[in-house]
This record gives C-alpha cells, sequence and structure tokens, in this order.
C-alpha cells in the first residue's frame, strides 16, 4: 500500500515537472525513482523518531 502511494507520488511530481520542462522518458523514470527513494527514506526517519 505504502509503496503505490510513493510511486504515485513519483508520477505526479514527474508530470507536474514535465509541464514546465520537457523531460525524456528515461530522466522522469529517474525522478519517479530519487522521489520514492527520498519519501521513502523520510517515512522511515520520522517513523524511528515516534518509536
Amino acid at each position: 500500500m505504502k509503496s503505490a502511494l510513493l510511486v504515485v507520488s513519483g508520477f505526479l511530481t514527474s508530470i507536474i515537472l514535465n509541464r514546465f520542462f520537457d523531460f525524456s522518458f528515461v530522466t522522469e523514470v529517474v525522478i519517479v525513482c530519487v522521489v520514492a527513494a527520498s519519501i521513502y527514506f523520510i517515512d522511515k526517519r520520522v517513523v524511528k523518531k515516534k518509536t
């Protein structure tokens, strides 16, 4: 469930960025991965702080 949310937010970010810049497909995939990874790590840190 959480991984799907990461992918969706990554795609939304790439779509928004694509409106301003004309990216190639490879660049979009990289952006999706970076966004998903950063959200994943931030989420892990937040969870660690709570416990």
